[in-house]
């Protein structure tokens, strides 16, 4: 897996969909992003 640097609008996106509407799971969130489900739940932390 590389290394994917993030703006600030995909970290309020990803905190969006994935913990506040949930209608997309930390899986999904990190293929579509191509990184760690881990690294997904470390930003919405």
């Amino acid at each position: 897996m590389k290394v994917v640097k993030l703006s600030d609008s995909k970290i309020r996106k990803i905190a969006r969909h994935c913990h506040i509407k949930k209608d997309v799971s930390t899986k999904e969130t990190a293929q579509i992003y191509g990184m760690s489900v881990r690294r997904i739940q470390q930003i919405i932390k």
